[in-house]
């Protein structure tokens, strides 16, 4: 197939499928065939009756143009395979110049998906879903499975809305976070020693992406679930990545594919948390743990204001959300940051400055303050433009919840909405050169409005921002005043699964140094 080569998305999501012919198949050959003739009149079957429903929607109303392609899967493996290729922004230029209009649709994990332009659409999709009478929150049918059904993103209405506020109260809000600023120096200072500094001589190369995860994994994991045990974490953290290149798998569920393993490493994650869900039931009867200790802490003693408490299996799959969702995204823009600050030493050289007008005030090591984080203006600049060019969420979804009139377009109810980062961030009408890493844009004007969402946007922003810019802000500090660095190998390839990353791990040339 066109665009399916060694780099594909197809290759890592798919996988292997079992041999039809070899003694270890559970199947067997006559029972793999039914499975796999099954799955294809469901899919034939659901082709059917979703394209009755279409042509009728397409009879009655004018609806953007677009090719809805194959029978449910569309254009799913030329968009994830874009999407992983980091190559978005060619394939929607490509389609905006087939229909002759940047608002068009494709058949996207078997639902008709509209992609909306920006900055209208994106305002739109935004503004218009905060009372969710046009638009509410939506994920395809295959990343619910994974992250599960309880968890915040799934979520609509009040039950979203209770959610959310349990979340920023207790765990997510800034004041919260702000006490956790502490434990997450503590770990920044402790990880970079135990893996940047101590074994290393200067000249020796480390995989900054595969050394980040370690940091980003092992912090919310202890703010999660108290989870210090470095042997309890290795165990764990493997299977949370096969679980996070599920999230953009073709949605196969056979043994072999890459979606059948993240359900899988789903199901051993949720294992692995509950014998810590029942200890800590009974450490909190005894009084050896806190109703603060943790989130876990949270959800067992809190309820919402509501007063439902959550129940053993929503609290495992929120934590397990949550975890991803610290983790992942964090580590993904550091190791991106830490790649472009390197590549330009006037960005280097104005970090140093600014950190080191917030330490000489400071006694040898005196620990931050929240005002010395929300001083490091500079630094949050370079963080943004990382996002910009490399954001850890490339596209958000959205359901139409009535037919809505737009752009001279019917969006008929249910169709599903999709604003990509590609047409907002990479953008040269929007931002001028779009491929330059440029910090200063944000400090000249800073972003148009709804034409940079990192995190989201409207009532469902991400509730992690502040954990995850203190995060950031507070690791790059400490990677700075301790070590330089140059990228072992410029030319590696950025890929994407679900969130930005490199080929080769980003391997780093390190230099030990006292920079202030």
């Amino acid at each position: 197939m066109e665009g399916i080569g060694k780099h594909s998305w197809l290759a890592g999501t798919v996988g292997q499928l079992p041999s039809l012919n070899g003694p270890s198949s559970s199947y067997g050959t006559a029972g793999l065939l039914a499975v796999l003739l099954l799955s294809f009149l469901a899919i034939v079957l659901g082709w059917v009756w979703s394209s009755s429903g279409r042509k009728e929607d397409e009879r009655n109303y004018h609806v953007p143009p677009g090719d809805l392609g194959l029978p449910f899967f569309g254009d799913t493996i030329q968009y994830v395979n874009a999407y992983y290729n980091r190559t978005i922004r060619d394939y929607v230029d490509m389609k905006i110049a087939k229909y002759g209009s940047p608002v068009f649709k494709a058949k996207l994990m078997g639902h008709t998906t509209v992609f909306m332009d920006a900055p209208n659409g994106t305002k739109l999709m935004f503004n218009k879903g905060n009372d969710e009478k046009l638009i509410q929150g939506y994920w395809p049918g295959s990343t619910l499975k994974l992250v599960g059904p309880n968890v915040l993103s799934a979520e609509n209405g009040a039950v979203y809305r209770c959610h959310k506020q349990h979340l920023m109260s207790h765990f997510l809000g800034h004041n919260v976070v702000n006490r956790y600023l502490g434990k997450i120096e503590t770990r920044a200072i402790e990880h970079i020693q135990n893996h940047w500094l101590d074994g290393t001589i200067d000249g020796s190369v480390l995989e900054a992406q595969n050394v980040l995860r370690i940091f980003t994994f092992e912090l919310v994991a202890d703010l999660c679930l108290t989870l210090t045990d470095k042997h309890e974490s290795e165990k764990l953290r493997p299977t949370f990545e096969i679980w996070a290149k599920g999230l953009m798998a073709l949605p196969i569920n056979l043994p072999g594919s890459g979606y059948y393993q993240a359900m899988k490493a789903r199901a051993e994650i949720l294992s692995f948390f509950e014998p810590y869900v029942q200890r800590r039931k009974q450490e909190l009867k005894d009084g050896t743990a806190t109703p603060t200790q943790d989130y876990l802490s949270i959800l067992l003693t809190e309820p919402d204001e509501n007063g439902h408490f959550y129940t053993d299996e929503e609290i495992k799959t929120n934590i397990l959300h949550l975890i991803h969702g610290g983790a992942n995204t964090v580590a993904a823009t550091l190791t991106m940051a830490i790649r472009k600050i390197t590549e330009h030493s006037e960005v280097y050289d104005k970090l140093i400055a600014e950190h080191t007008s917030i330490t000489e005030v400071k006694e040898e090591g005196e620990p931050l303050t929240n005002d010395d984080v929300q001083n490091m203006k500079y630094t949050w600049t370079v963080i943004e433009e990382t996002m910009r060019l490399y954001p850890a969420l490339p596209g958000i979804f959205r359901e139409a919840t009535a037919t809505f009139e737009y752009n001279g377009y019917t969006i008929p109810k249910g169709w599903k909405l999709l604003c990509t980062a590609a047409q907002s961030f990479q953008n040269p009408e929007i931002y001028e050169e779009p491929e330059k890493f440029d910090p200063s844009r944000f400090e000249r004007e800073g972003a148009p409005a709804h034409t940079f969402f990192p995190f989201g946007g409207g009532v469902r922003i991400c509730p992690g921002i502040e954990l995850a810019k203190v995060t950031m802000l507070v690791f790059l500090h400490h990677f700075l005043k301790n070590l330089q660095w140059t990228l072992a190998d410029p030319d590696e390839k950025i890929v994407y699964h679900f969130s930005p990353g490199t080929a080769k791990g980003s391997p780093i040339r390190i230099t030990k140094f006292k920079a202030f």
